[in-house]
């Protein structure tokens, strides 16, 4: 109906919609079809398949403050299946990626409070078997992970917080794998902090525990394994390798060991080496206890 060629423009706009600052409840641009099944290229389409540098489309709102630059909602629609998608980036045929390419970029170069990029879901409680944040992969070799926060410049707070405040039942950390090729090599979780030299690689508080365990290691089929291994310090001079400590003047059994079923072997062993000059493979010292 309409067509405006505009072939040899290289400046300007051939259509330019203008209005002054007295719209407020009105359109610049306004199109409205009733069709229940839409083409796949759009009810409105650009297209730009030359273009190998500079910006398709832009949306400048320089003065904005509460509102919004770009809105895409459904209503009060309820009928979105597991196939529809309210915003859909299709980057299938980008197989010439370089490191520094992202499918989509979020910047907030200035800014020093709010949320760069917020999911959320918290009208209703009717979330259950669905997720805020889903990402899949069918990678078979990761080297850099599926997912990567880096944060270099941080000295002091946290760079990654999980916060479950009425939780009771659930658990905040859900780590799963029905893989049976585990070989030696591998780690369900690797932590490598190969340069520090104090403070705690791993930190657990749980001050108000009164019953159950703050660490619990279950391996049923454990044969030649070890449940915990602690090996490789080869500089120990007055520090410990294991140390436990408990104020408590109550305590009938703090350290306890069961073996209920044990035929052959040893309960305990302890194996101090030909090396040793002076002092003692084992003390047991009560201190100045008199009683």
């Amino acid at each position: 109906l309409l067509h405006i060629a505009a072939s040899n423009l290289n400046h300007g706009s051939a259509v330019t919609l203008d209005t002054l600052s007295s719209m407020s409840t009105g359109t610049l641009l306004n199109a409205t079809t009733t069709t229940s099944t839409g083409n796949v290229d759009g009810a409105v389409r650009l297209t730009a398949n030359e273009m190998k540098s500079g910006t398709a489309m832009k949306i400048n709102t320089n003065m904005l403050t509460d509102g919004t630059a770009l809105h895409v909602t459904s209503n009060d629609g309820e009928m979105l299946q597991s196939n529809g998608t309210l915003v859909y980036i299709d980057g299938n045929a980008e197989s010439n990626f370089i490191a520094s390419a992202s499918m989509v970029e979020v910047k907030g170069r200035d800014m020093t409070d709010g949320t760069l990029l917020k999911l959320t879901q918290t009208e209703t409680s009717s979330l259950t078997t669905g997720k805020v944040l889903d990402i899949y992969t069918k990678s078979s070799l990761l080297m850099n992970g599926a997912f990567e926060v880096t944060s270099n410049s941080v000295e002091t707070g946290q760079i990654m917080r999980i916060r479950g405040d009425k939780i009771t039942s659930a658990n905040m950390i859900d780590i799963l794998s029905s893989s049976s090729n585990v070989n030696a090599e591998s780690q369900i979780i690797s932590i490598n902090a190969s340069n520090a030299v104090n403070g705690s690689i791993v930190d657990v508080k749980s001050p108000s525990l009164m019953h159950g365990n703050v660490i619990s290691l279950t391996s049923a089929k454990l044969t030649s394994g070890k449940m915990i291994n602690m090996i490789d310090n080869k500089d120990l001079t007055s520090g410990k390798l294991l140390h436990v400590k408990s104020s408590s003047s109550h305590a009938s059994n703090p350290l306890h060991m069961e073996l209920p079923n044990i035929e052959t072997g040893n309960g305990v062993r302890l194996d101090i080496g030909k090396h040793l000059r002076s002092g003692i493979g084992m003390l047991l010292d009560s201190k100045d206890g008199n009683q």
